[in-house]
């Protein structure tokens, strides 16, 4: 995480670096091996990034 915040000059400004949600997530889950799909979902959510609504989230998800 701290070389993602150097890269960008902070972690919020590499989390907006992307295009959508789905871009995020996918470059989240690249870049940090361990966080999957739902802890990422949750990671987002609680750090007051724009997501999906969790049944949205849910959906393409399974």
């Amino acid at each position: 995480m701290l070389g993602l915040e150097q890269m960008h000059r902070s972690f919020r400004d590499y989390l907006r670096s992307h295009g959508s949600f789905e871009d995020t997530l996918s470059d989240i889950r690249k870049q940090l091996k361990h966080m999957g799909d739902a802890g990422t979902y949750d990671f987002l959510y609680l750090g007051g990034e724009e997501v999906p609504t969790y049944e949205e989230w849910c959906q393409g998800h399974g």
